[in-house]
């Protein structure tokens, strides 16, 4: 089993533990639901900072740092999320699909007609579709794919291709799927192997066609086999034939250190060497419009942000175990932490600027879902076992 098969497992284990509290919901209907009463009344709150409760206290499937609240860069204005109710136990719930087009002051939801009971669940937005998801259910062999082209109205089972399974639990910067104009791109990993996800592309007409067959061979000098499958990878938000990924292991003197990034245009048929890392560690990978990468390295002996404006040279911002963030229109948000103080910056990579927007509430120490929604004004909204909370972005000093 590799390194990072490794840290799957065992943030799947720990977002096992942190969902095991939710049970069987009730089904709910696609009208406009009242906000219901706030569980969150012992929640300390600086000034700016709201309570964004969603109907009957549902929670966004996610504790440990998975997705089941996502923006739709489609639709600036949208946030989606996939909830359950926390009521305790280690019983399955009925997933719904929950939104919100004001920032989570108010909020509608759908039943996934189709979807099995479950304890966790991950969504993917389209890009380029509007009101386009794909949702999962369950992990490893027992996973559904379900698709919704009308937000949430509908559901379309989409099926994982016999031999293979998926997984859109991924992790920020490092696997994370993508939907990209009906195009999921995302890791499938072959039935029976604990080795590295290979990258597939499965359309939503069931088209699956596997995209890094023609990585670049290692140097040997390297020590890894042909056709290495990329650790992280990214894709451009506005071509699904163009993304990069990251191949691990080609440094340090038993082949355990470094990465060297690769682009491809054309579907993963060519590939070109872009960029190396030969000391780091955990590489993860961005790509937001305008043609900006960045690459964010958390375990090297020089940890920070690398970003790559347009072609132009890389560019290094010295961060300490940096969060990263980042919202459909690109802006960026990032999270140090300092023992049990965890602080908010927006990042300018044009200026190399990071602006402080102070420190994350104590009592949502423990958030690890974020998103940034653009419309109606640029806002970071927070989802956590406690609650949803939201923060406007315009309070950066």
């Amino acid at each position: 089993m590799t390194r990072r098969t490794v840290e799957l497992v065992m943030l799947t284990i720990a977002l096992l533990l942190a969902l095991s509290g939710c049970e069987a919901s009730k089904q709910a209907n696609s009208q406009l639901s009242p906000t219901a009463a706030s569980a969150t009344a012992t929640i300390s709150l600086p000034e700016g900072w709201y309570a964004a409760p969603t109907p009957d206290g549902r929670i966004f499937a996610d504790t440990s740092g998975f997705r089941s609240l996502v923006t739709s860069p489609a639709n600036p204005s949208e946030i989606a999320g996939c909830g359950l109710l926390p009521l305790g136990g280690n019983q399955e719930a009925m997933p719904e699909f929950l939104w919100s087009t004001d920032a989570g002051h108010s909020w509608q939801t759908h039943a996934i007609i189709g979807a099995s009971p479950t304890t966790f669940c991950a969504l993917v937005a389209d890009s380029l579709l509007p009101q386009t998801f794909i949702l999962q259910t369950g992990m490893n062999w027992t996973s559904q794919l379900l698709m919704t082209r009308d937000n949430g109205a509908t559901w379309q089972s989409l099926i994982i291709p016999s031999g293979y399974t998926v997984s859109l639990y991924g992790i920020p910067g490092y696997m994370m799927p993508t939907l990209v104009n009906g195009h999921l791109i995302a890791g499938f990993l072959p039935s029976g192997q604990t080795q590295d996800f290979h990258l597939n592309d499965l359309t939503l007409s069931g088209r699956f066609v596997p995209l890094d067959a023609h990585m670049p061979q290692p140097p040997k000098s390297s020590g890894l086999r042909g056709n290495t499958p990329p650790e992280a990878f990214a894709v451009d938000p506005s071509d699904p034939r163009h993304f990069y990924a990251a191949v691990y292991g080609a440094f340090g003197p038993n082949h355990n250190s470094g990465f060297r990034l690769y682009e491809t245009r054309d579907a993963g048929a060519k590939w070109q060497y872009i960029h190396e890392w030969q000391t780091s560690l955990s590489l993860g990978i961005w790509v937001v419009p305008n043609d900006t990468v960045y690459a964010v390295d958390v375990q090297d002996e020089q940890p920070g942000i690398y970003s790559f404006l347009g072609g132009s040279a890389w560019r290094y911002t010295d961060v300490t175990s940096p969060g990263f963030f980042v919202g459909p229109s690109g802006k960026v948000l990032v999270f140090t932490s300092q023992g049990n103080t965890q602080s908010m910056f927006l990042f300018d990579a044009t200026k190399q600027r990071l602006t402080s927007l102070g420190q994350v509430p104590p009592d949502l120490n423990s958030l690890t879902i974020a998103v940034i929604v653009d419309y109606p004004s640029p806002t970071l909204l927070v989802a956590t076992s406690q609650g949803t909370f939201g923060l406007p972005l315009k309070t950066a000093s």
